[in-house]
């Protein structure tokens, strides 16, 4: 059954940051339908061919979906109508048994999720979303209240280098990295939300593993995760991740609340918040044999490193969870003068939020 839908102007996302893609007026194809044509969505991705968009109907769908290689979309109404409220009202729900969507085998950008809630997962590696050997295009989602040994809600593995943008991580748990975590993979986040996740050991947000150096995660909010080891915000290991414009606050941790570096690991962070507006524990450390490399940003307790600065970011409202700056922030045009602009043509500012006059 195959509808034509008008895919109109912009599309807005979550009200995290505001727009993920921007396509242009078209017509697209709707190839296959759930429930309509098929009763499960795993039937629907079983039937498609290379090129299909599979739409879903809001609803709950308790089942384990694997894209099994092929080159398609899946997608809420969100797609169709911009209206964010069908990312939660359409939900794949994995039943506690398993991740709930796999991709491990060889998928590509032309392989994508967009437009759902992901939940009660519970997989070996990745609860929400399993990705080995693999390069999704993966965007504009809520998962949450997912579980795994490794990345609570997303687990990257073997090679695969996920885009994932414009989604919310929230409230997922794992043994290391509840929210994500990434072990000799290489995701680009950005625009991200990485939030109330907990792991027991290591990374309560984010853990970036063994080989995992070509990772990037820019404008990301790391709020408020927790682990009962290092790295309370962001683990890193064996691999040298770039961080650009991420405000990691609120985080707890026994050591690192904000981000732990650990065995010859070396991060370079840029343009970043790291904070903790309850806490006056030190939100950075290094395992001996670790590094770091910080520039143009605001570290509670500072840090060395040109253009760092230790002062308050003069949040909105913290207490609220708002971490957009206020007019008086010292964040304000003090990021690297080489960063692309701010949108309003001004220097970049430090953290996930530019300044909006």
């Amino acid at each position: 059954m195959k509808v034509i839908v008008l895919l109109l102007g912009t599309v807005l996302v979550l009200s995290i940051f505001g727009c993920s893609k921007n396509p242009t007026s078209s017509e697209i194809e709707i190839d296959i339908n759930i429930p309509d044509d098929y009763s499960t969505i795993q039937e629907g991705i079983n039937a498609a061919i290379n090129g299909d968009i599979i739409l879903i109907q809001p609803g709950i769908y308790v089942e384990n979906i694997n894209f099994i290689g092929k080159s398609i979309m899946v997608a809420s109404l969100f797609l169709t109508t911009q209206d964010t409220s069908y990312i939660s009202q359409t939900i794949i729900d994995g039943n506690q048994n398993g991740s709930v969507v796999t991709f491990e085998s060889g998928e590509s950008s032309t392989s994508v999720l967009s437009g759902l809630t992901i939940t009660n997962g519970n997989g070996y590696a990745g609860g929400g979303i399993y990705c080995s050997n693999s390069s999704p295009s993966i965007d504009d989602l809520i998962i949450t209240g997912n579980f795994s040994i490794g990345g609570g809600g997303i687990g990257c593995n073997d090679l695969s280098s996920p885009t994932i943008v414009n989604v919310a991580i929230v409230d997922n748990s794992s043994n290391n990295g509840g929210g994500i975590s990434c072990f000799n993979a290489s995701p680009i986040i950005q625009q991200c939300l990485i939030k109330d996740n907990s792991a027991t050991y290591d990374g309560g947000g984010l853990y970036f593993g063994y080989n995992s150096s070509d990772s990037i995660a820019e404008y990301v909010i790391i709020e408020n995760n927790s682990c009962e080891g290092r790295g309370g915000g962001v683990w890193c290991s064996q691999t040298s991740p770039t961080m650009i414009n991420a405000t990691i606050v609120d985080n707890i941790a026994n050591i690192g609340e904000g981000l732990y570096s650990y065995n010859n690991a070396a991060p370079t962070l840029i343009n970043n918040i790291v904070w903790n507006t309850t806490s006056s524990h030190e939100q950075i450390m290094l395992h001996e044999t670790a590094s770091i490399i910080i520039s143009y940003s605001n570290l509670q307790g500072g840090w060395e490193g040109t253009g760092n600065i230790d002062a308050n970011p003069d949040f909105v409202d913290p207490d609220n969870g708002d971490y957009h700056l206020q007019s008086t922030s010292p964040c304000i045009d003090a990021g690297d003068p080489n960063s692309p602009l701010d949108p309003d043509g001004t220097i970049a500012d430090m953290g996930a939020y530019y300044f909006i006059n």
